[in-house]
């Protein structure tokens, strides 16, 4: 018989287990895990378990909680471990956590226990997370280690405990699970960007700008729970003083100044905004409000479809976000335009938030409707020159502002600067910027001003508007023309622009001065008008969108007899909204209007009845309007023709992208991100042209953050066709999504979109916008959700790279303690000529700096440059180059104005090629002296006068330096200002002795011996400082009024000595000759 002997080593039992608490809970929550390892006994069999290793690969749902980890027992005397988090563990974007015991072994029958803490990630989908720990090293030999004291064993395939062995076997836990519960939440931020601002600001900082300049805010909502949320409402209320939150009305938003809305806001696809005047509308209706709890005073909300009008009226508005699901982790961002009247406090500040709600899907209950912290924006300075001024309503038709005339808001007008003096539009003329007029701080509408320079080469730096020439552009709203030119002999209340062009005469705006003469009068004029839009719900009303509105479609207008009048098409209106159209300058009559259906077009919509202004009138068969009547002067803005799209099940879409490294492919591993507030257009190329034709638009929408990832869109509802997807130009602009970037070129030629490849670059900059080439979509026919997450309906794979390009510049400055270095307090140069140079040494560009000696050159290649500095003030020379640190040196050769060798690489910023100027300073002062005779003039033998203050100011009314006069080398009465730049100045005197008074002004022609200061405000006129110079000739003359008189009495004893009994005689009359 066989017998058969077990013989048993004696080895380390290692077990080790896993717990969570608590098991069950949301994104977000903190989840405790407790791993316990223990070395098991065996009669006498057993051996200490050396060097344990303890491993936890956390999933990416699960975020380590810094500090978090703990030995909560342990063996008398046991270490504690070398603990490490090893973030992205071989690129599989988890986080290792990793216990090392070095030179510790557990004895048979001993325990540890470590714990940490871990949190959900926000957005996390509600199901289950499952996770293991692992002993994954330790130093006994193999022979004196079993595992079967494991609740299971695997590979280590990961090389967790980094021995480099992936073969062995190590010891796991077993599964953990944490069930993750549904859970529904959001948050909101509401972000500010004034004018002077280069950047987004929120509270406790806040946002600055300057009277009429822009003051533009942020709104985003983000589902930061772990199911989809729906019925998204949005009310905003807009600062104004007095003011207080949205659903927090008991606590005052203490704004102490009202901004205006400057343009109406655009919104999603599917979502729509409404506006009101009321500055406190009730919020029950729209924020579930328990009405009997509402706002203090607040009125029954009364909302429009489209703005008013005059768009400044707006105080608040409200956004439905209609169908529009945000999954977790999906945002929808809103932008809102708004400017600050003109004039007002400096110093002061605007404060706004927002309210929302919104419901879970699937849920009954609303969430709460939170208010995010409020924003401030504050009103600064705005530094000359300046160009302004007005647009009246001319009713009497004479040119002139008469009393009773008014202003009006929402008047576009453009500044261009002028390179040749010639009237209107030349090759070399600058477009600078287009502003609407809006109401002054006390409400009086019609106002603009232009003190800002749109056009700087470097779009971070939005400097002030440079000295220069300069002519202006109204135009006209629909149902007016202009006022005849130049009436009369007053430029203050004429009108400056000519009635066929609307363009104004050339002028030269010098440094400090504020222009503020020109005006334009607008004259009524008979007009009838108005809107072709995409009636996407087919209700006949106007509810869509702004940016559904039309271009490009045919509209004829007729006489009631059928007489063709006139054609046009529709195009964008005076403040960049598509589908407008206007016929002007008619005589009073009866009319109709017929609209020419596009044949991406299914039919016009119904004729909706009760909103006249909101309605479609166009014949659904015909396209006809009914007959109407306009009277003389009359303006009719109601005649509008709703389009109902071919539909269909077919979508097509992705994302607009930053491409950092200009390849043309979307690598978010290497930084790369989408780009949120992008407009896109998508036309239907019915004629198959590969254009995108007036006419064919079919639809736009806005990229939005979508499953966590920014800058995505979608059309969905389409019919099968060829379509091209474009990226409007005013993205491009200054305040767009895209501002100072351009198309990808990495990839160019760029790649057909039909070839159904995700993630590469398929547009091309065409006349200022980005427009993909043709594709095509199908029934059927389109991609696997394998390729780009969606089925075969829908398109995902049409996506848009940026670039930024390099860009170069920075600041040329007066290095006023001839340092080389830029210090606190040294002003910037205006004017100067910048050239940028190839390494050939040909002019490639030339600009010159801002009124804060700002230059810059962008959308550049890389290569080698070199920068040239010319036209400097004169008196001035370039200070010492490459002293001290590069970013605030002086960077141009002394002798020639010109820098080394520049290179550049793709997309690369350097901001720091800089010029310092040096110069003779100036001087100026005098003296001020008793000008007995009072002849106005310094004779010789009058004497100075000590004590008089002095304040010496720049021509923009800044305070440079005070003094007082006194005695200097013998001299009473004697100042000066030294060490000033040269520039433009003027002086004060004040505190004159008592009774004195200010001599006549300028008296005779020799300057060095007359008063110069005017007697009544004691000011002087503006002089101007040349480098170098001393200028002591402004003096100031003051004298003292003389007096005579005493005493008729009554000489009693006739000796002519009045004495003390002797009494005055009263009424007795008195002449002085």
């Amino acid at each position: 018989a066989r017998t058969r002997i077990v013989l048993y080593v004696a080895s380390a039992r290692p077990r080790i287990t896993k717990a969570a608490t608590p098991t069950i809970a949301h994104s977000g929550d903190v989840v405790t895990y407790t791993l316990t390892l223990r070395n098991e006994t065996f009669g006498s069999l057993t051996m200490p378990l050396q060097d344990p290793h303890i491993t936890d690969l956390l999933p990416t749902s699960l975020i380590y909680v810094d500090g978090s980890q703990a030995v909560t027992s342990r063996p008398i005397g046991a270490p504690d471990p070398a603990f490490e988090v090893l973030p992205n563990f071989n690129n599989s974007g988890r986080s290792l956590l990793r216990w090392r015991w070095s030179s510790y072994s557990l004895a048979a029958g001993q325990t540890m226990t470590v714990q940490f803490r871990v949190r959900i990630a926000p957005y996390t989908v509600a199901g289950t997370i499952s996770n293991n720990a692992y002993l994954a090293g330790w130093g006994n030999q193999p022979s004196n280690i079993l595992t079967t004291s494991c609740v299971s064993t695997s590979t280590d395939s990961q090389d967790f405990d980094s021995d480099g062995n992936s073969q062995e076997q190590i010891c796991n836990s077993g599964t953990t699970n944490i069930s993750l519960a549904a859970a529904a939440s959001s948050g909101s931020l509401k972000l500010v960007k004034g004018q002077l601002d280069s950047t987004w600001s929120y509270d406790p900082s806040h946002g600055y700008t300057v009277p009429g300049g822009r003051a533009d805010y942020q709104l985003t909502i983000t589902n930061t729970g772990s199911i989809a949320i729906s019925e998204l409402t949005l009310l905003d209320i807009l600062p104004w003083v007095g003011d207080v939150g949205v659903k927090r009305f008991n606590d005052p938003r203490q704004s102490e100044w009202r901004p205006f809305l400057a343009q109406p806001i655009e919104v999603p696809s599917g979502a729509s905004v409404f506006y009101s005047t009321q500055n406190n509308p009730c919020r029950a209706p729209d924020l579930g409000i328990d009405p009997t709890n509402d706002s203090p005073s607040c009125s029954t909300p009364i909302w429009f479809s489209e703005p008013p009008t005059d768009i400044s009226t707006v105080q608040s508005f409200k956004i439905n976000f209609g169908n529009l699901v945000l999954q977790p982790s999906d945002a929808v961002t809103i932008l809102v335009h708004l400017q600050a009247p003109y004039g007002g406090t400096v110093g002061e500040i605007a404060w706004n938030s927002f309210g929302y709600r919104a419901r879970a899907v699937g849920s009954t209950e609303y969430l709460l409707a939170p208010e995010p912290p409020r924003v401030g924006i504050e009103r600064q300075e705005a530094y000359p020159p300046g160009y302004g001024d007005y647009v009246w309503l001319d009713r009497n038709q004479n040119g002139l502002q008469d009393v009773g005339e008014t202003g009006l808001n929402g008047v576009r007008v453009e500044l261009f600067r002028d390179s040749d003096g010639i009237l209107g539009p030349s090759a070399g003329d600058t477009f600078i910027a287009a502003k609407s007029t809006g109401p002054d701080d006390a409400g009086n509408p019609g106002y603009y001003i232009f003190n800002e320079s749109f056009a700087s080469s470097d779009p971070r730096y939005p400097g002030f508007l440079p000295p220069g020439n300069y002519y202006s552009r109204v135009v006209p709203p629909p149902g007016s023309r202009i006022a005849p030119q130049n009436i009369g002999a007053d430029d203050t209340i004429d009108s400056d622009a000519d009635p066929s062009s609307g363009y104004t005469a050339v002028t030269n705006l010098i440094a400090g001065e504020v222009d503020q003469t020109w005006d334009t009068g607008l004259i009524p004029s008979t007009a009838v008008g108005n809107y072709v839009w995409i009636d996407r719900n087919e209700n006949g009303l106007q509810d869509d969108a702004p940016g559904d509105g039309v271009n490009g479609v045919t509209v004829r207008l007729y006489r009631s007899d059928g007489t063709l009048i006139r054609t046009t098409l529709t195009q964008d209106d005076n403040s960049g909204r598509p589908g407008y159209y206007l016929f002007d300058g008619l005589m009073a009559g009866d009319y109709y209007v017929e609209f020419v259906r596009p044949s991406s077009f299914a039919s016009f919509t119904s004729q909706a009845s009760g909103n006249r202004a909101q309605d479609s009138d166009a014949s659904p068969t015909t396209g006809r309007t009914s007959v109407f009547s306009l009277g003389e002067n009359q303006y009719d803005d109601t005649r509008d023709a709703g389009l109902i799209l071919t539909s269909g099940a077919l979508r097509l879409g992705n994302q607009v992208w930053r491409d950092l490294n200009n390849d043309g492919l979307f690598t978010p591993a290497t930084g790369e991100y989408g780009i949120d507030n992008v407009s896109i257009s998508l036309y239907r190329d019915s004629n198959n042209n590969s254009v995108a034709d007036a006419g064919e638009n079919v639809g736009n929408t806005t990229t939005s953050t979508h499953m966590g990832q920014a800058g995505w869109y979608q059309f969905s509802n389409l019919a099968a066709g060829n379509y091209i997807a474009v990226i409007d130009a005013s993205n491009f602009a200054a305040g767009g999504a895209l501002a100072g970037m351009r198309s990808s070129t990495g990839n160019e030629p760029t790649p057909d979109p039909d070839n159904n490849v995700d993630n590469d670059d398929n547009g091309d900059m065409l006349g200022g916008r980005v427009v993909s080439k043709q594709i095509t979509v199908s029934v059927n026919g389109e991609p696997s959700i394998a390729v780009d997450g969606d089925d075969a309906n829908g398109n995902q794979t049409l996506d848009f790279g940026v670039i930024n390009g390099a860009s170069l510049g920075n600041v040329v400055w007066f290095d006023t303690n001839s340092n080389g270095q830029q210090d606190s307090g040294e002003p910037g140069v205006a004017g100067v000529t910048v050239e940028l140079l190839d390494n050939g040494s040909n002019v490639l560009r030339t600009t010159t700096t801002d009124q804060n000696g700002r230059y810059g050159f962008s959308e550049l290649s890389g290569g080698s440059y070199q920068v040239r500095f010319g036209n400097l003030p004169v008196g001035y020379s370039f200070t010492t180059s490459n002293t001290g640190s590069d970013a605030s040196d002086s960077d141009p050769d002394p002798t020639n104005g010109t820098t080394t060798l520049i290179a550049l690489t793709d997309n690369q910023i350097d901001l720091t090629w800089d010029a310092g100027l040096v110069a003779s300073v100036a001087s100026i002062g005098d003296r001020v002296w008793a000008d007995l005779n009072h002849d106005g003039l310094q004779d010789a033998a009058e004497p100075g006068v000590n004590g008089v203050t002095v304040t010496l100011y720049r021509s923009n009314g800044l305070q440079i330096a005070t003094t007082t006069t006194s005695t200097v080398a013998g001299a009473d009465g004697s100042y000066s200002f030294t060490n000033l730049p040269p520039g433009n100045y003027y002086i004060v005197f004040s505190n004159l002795p008592s009774g004195y008074a200010v001599s006549p002004q300028n008296i005779g022609s020799d300057d060095t011996l007359d008063s110069d200061a005017d007697s009544a405000t004691r000011r002087t006129a503006i002089t101007t400082l040349a480098p170098g110079e001393n200028d002591s000739s402004w003096d100031l003359g003051i004298f003292a009024y003389a007096s005579i008189g005493n005493y008729v009495w009554y000489d009693t004893n006739h000796d002519g000595v009045q004495d003390a009994t002797e009494s005055g005689v009263p009424n007795v009359t008195v002449r002085l000759y």
